[in-house]
């Protein structure tokens, strides 16, 4: 089982995720999303979040994705 996180480091929300992942040793795949470079508009991103939002954690078959 291994933890998917899309993530952009300078979003405060992201890094709060990360950073509370990292402290509870959650082991997590770091999947970065650059905001700046639209990344989160791509056909790949809006496949996992239509909302077009980080952070989405991903889990198999389970999406947890911003609103």
């Amino acid at each position: 089982m291994v933890l998917n996180l899309y993530l952009d480091l300078l979003n405060p929300s992201c890094r709060s995720i990360y950073i509370f992942a990292r402290r509870n040793q959650i082991t997590f795949e770091m999947i970065p999303v650059d905001l700046m470079k639209a990344e989160h508009c791509s056909e790949d991103f809006v496949k996992i979040n239509p909302f077009m939002k980080v952070p989405v954690l991903t889990d198999e078959s389970f999406i947890l994705r911003e609103r």
